[in-house]
């Protein structure tokens, strides 16, 4: 259930063309954004966003979304931008070689895009995740956001922790 669900809001949320998150020609294999700066105890906010009982629920939800990574399948079309390229680009950064933004200016089109796996209630019909998108050294934003499925249709119930850089 957890992957039929996860394919379908991705597909829902890929398909939006007025999501200004989803310009971007590349992605990021793992979520990039860092979900721990929303609250010191993100599992337990997490238990009362989406009102969740069952503690072997939660902790196979966040075993899922920590361990989470982009397939082809659900890049829709995008590059991929893997662990190992990011942790490359990282290591240039520290001996002085900052080779990301040339990098990310002439392989991504607007940038890339980075959203974590959705985490789901027991009953699959409500979800958190995080979006966002870096265009440049000093553009980029992000949100949090609770959907909600209801008459055949994800939708939106929530926004919070927007940032923009």
């Amino acid at each position: 259930m957890d992957k039929e669900k996860t394919n379908e809001l991705f597909t829902q949320i890929i398909n939006d063309s007025t999501d200004h998150f989803l310009d971007s020609s590349c992605i990021s294999e793992k979520t990039k954004f860092l979900y721990t700066i929303i609250t010191p105890d993100f599992d337990n906010f997490i238990k009362m966003e989406l009102d969740i009982k069952q503690e072997t629920h939660l902790k196979k939800q966040l075993e899922l979304f920590r361990n989470f990574q982009i397939t082809e399948k659900l890049a829709f079309g995008r590059n991929i931008i893997s662990e190992l390229e990011f942790k490359k680009f990282a290591s240039d950064a520290e001996n002085g070689n900052n080779s990301f933004w040339p990098w990310l200016d002439s392989n991504c089109e607007n940038g890339y895009l980075s959203i974590s796996k959705p985490i789901f209630n027991e009953t699959f019909d409500k979800a958190f995740i995080v979006i966002g998108s870096i265009s440049g050294r000093k553009s980029g934003g992000g949100e949090t956001r609770i959907y909600q499925f209801k008459n055949g249709k994800w939708t939106i119930e929530k926004t919070e922790f927007e940032w923009i850089s």
